[in-house]
């Protein structure tokens, strides 16, 4: 017959087995994860800047969002299907055509979607650090109107091909949920096309906080 003294020995055993196996568990349903973002998006680069107005930004700071859907591929690796939207302000050159009394109304916006690799690298508790990079196509268009009369800025109007390069900070504040802020590059290669043959590469920033939710 089991000896008494001997059942709480044999259940600190169970438990010390049986509690990683759970955690394991738990991470296992939690590898997968959706994310949400909004934020500001940064363009950066001489593209920024108007071609004909001196010293006048054409494009600048705006509102971003993105999402992805992150699959995990190892213990320490996820991979992301992404995409995002960034409004491209043009505050700047409005305002500057006001004061030149040709007031004109613009806008104009950059999507991209891709795939990107994730891996950790920083764990500590519910708080974590993840590195991305990947391949994306951008696209951005934007429309002018001067007198009445709309025009498409035609060196917006191409798919291009891009790369991603990116971190993430997360604090899971559930089993389920994570805080997230994310700053994210995205590199469009000879972005713009300008009608005399120049071509500069487009630079966008988007900074956003968000959600991962893991499932």
């Amino acid at each position: 017959m089991m000896k008494p003294s001997t059942l709480p020995f044999i259940a600190l055993v169970s438990v010390t087995l049986i509690q990683p196996a759970l955690a394991q568990q738990t991470d296992e349903r939690a590898r997968d994860s959706f994310g949400l973002g909004l934020g500001y998006s940064l363009p950066t680069g001489e593209w920024t800047q108007h071609r004909y107005a001196s010293g006048v930004n054409h494009f600048s700071p705006a509102f971003a969002m993105n999402a992805d859907l992150e699959f995990n591929i190892g213990q320490r690796w996820g991979l992301a299907l992404v995409g995002g939207y960034n409004k491209l302000g043009t505050n700047d050159w409005v305002s500057y055509t006001k004061r030149q009394n040709d007031p004109v109304e613009a806008s104009a916006s950059v999507l991209y979607g891709g795939a990107t690799l994730r891996p950790t690298i920083m764990k500590l508790s519910n708080h974590a650090l993840r590195l991305e990079f990947g391949a994306c196509m951008v696209f951005a268009s934007g429309t002018e109107t001067y007198g009445g009369m709309s025009y498409d800025y035609d060196f917006l109007r191409t798919w291009r091909f891009g790369l991603i390069l990116g971190l993430e900070y997360s604090c899971m504040v559930s089993d389920a949920i994570a805080l997230t802020l994310q700053g994210r590059s995205i590199f469009a290669i000879k972005g713009i096309e300008y009608a005399d043959g120049l071509s500069p590469s487009m630079i966008i920033v988007p900074i956003t906080g968000g959600l991962r939710m893991y499932y």
